[in-house]
């Protein structure tokens, strides 16, 4: 299998768990805080960026994919800023995760043309 391949379909695999993972936490959230909308729209925010990332890898958008090292990296900052819970530490695994496979095709794909 092409090297190449093998980061894209882990970044790709890694952004769909991402995504369901965020799912999962909206479900779990709307049913414990139902009158909190605004957690539901960040949740929500949340697997729409995930999905988006998901796709971005398929048609091998860069700026995207620069914009999601950069939504990733906050993202994780934020996983580790406020309290530290079980779902921040496997928010924080999975963006990191995402975060070195797209920066590792982000450099693969600079040395040579898509």
């Amino acid at each position: 299998m092409d090297k190449n391949k093998f980061w894209i379909i882990c970044a790709k695999t890694i952004s769909i768990i991402n995504s369901i993972f965020w799912g999962i936490v909206l479900l779990y959230y709307s049913l414990k805080f139902p009158e909190n909308i605004l957690m539901k729209i960040l949740l929500f925010t949340e697997i729409i960026i995930f999905l988006i990332i998901f796709f971005a890898l398929i048609y091998k958008n860069k700026f995207i994919l620069i914009s999601a090292t950069i939504f990733l990296f906050i993202n994780s900052i934020l996983s580790i800023t406020d309290e530290i819970g079980t779902l921040d530490l496997i928010s924080l695994a999975l963006s990191l995760i995402l975060f070195g496979n797209v920066i590792i095709l982000l450099i693969k794909w600079n040395k040579k043309p898509l």
